[in-house]
């Protein structure tokens, strides 16, 4: 793990123990685009109540849950997955993720077994940044920018997703590990 100064596609976002914004409260944000024109990240450890059958009837016997990836357009649906080979039109993100594609191929190979959950992570809504909003957000201590390994984090629960990261980063944060969302409950 690393801490950035900046962001960069492929990096984590991992919000503040005090951020005060109930949309990213306790949040680690996977970053899939970032230019000067702005940045694209899903929130990556808040679950929804949500399965994908929920939305498909020919997915009813399909256990995937759906992740609350941010206040962005949540009546649409987007995912990430590790399956180029399986599904076309891909935006590569970094390492062997990519972003989007043939919903329809997707949704087959998934009634077919051919992908599983663990190559599969589906988001509700999207977390967006225009032009410089992102590098201000972190300039105020919002965010803390890191380089690390998603394959490790996607494969706990995304409940333990954020302390993890505390965790890894260590020093001060290691406080923040185990209070509530508003310290004055405590």
């Amino acid at each position: 793990m690393k801490v950035l100064d900046k962001p960069k596609q492929g990096c984590l976002l991992v919000s503040e123990p005090l951020l005060g914004d109930p949309n990213f409260e306790k949040s680690v944000v996977y970053l899939v685009a970032y230019s000067n024109e702005g940045a694209v990240g899903f929130i990556i450890n808040h679950e929804s109540d949500l399965m994908i059958s929920d939305f498909f009837d020919n997915l009813d016997n399909v256990d995937m849950f759906i992740l609350n990836g941010g206040p962005v357009e949540t009546q649409n649906l987007y995912f990430i997955h590790k399956r180029p080979d399986l599904i076309e039109s891909n935006y590569h993100i970094t390492d062997n993720y990519y972003w989007g594609g043939d919903t329809d191929k997707l949704f087959e190979k998934i009634r077919n077994s051919e992908i599983s959950d663990q190559e599969v992570i589906f988001f509700r809504g999207y977390s967006g940044w225009a032009s410089g909003q992102l590098e201000n957000e972190i300039k105020h201590k919002s965010w803390i920018v890191v380089e690390d390994s998603i394959d490790e984090l996607l494969s706990m629960p995304p409940e333990e997703r954020w302390p993890h990261m505390l965790r890894k980063i260590g020093g001060e944060y290691l406080l923040w590990i185990n209070t509530p969302s508003d310290p004055v409950l405590n």
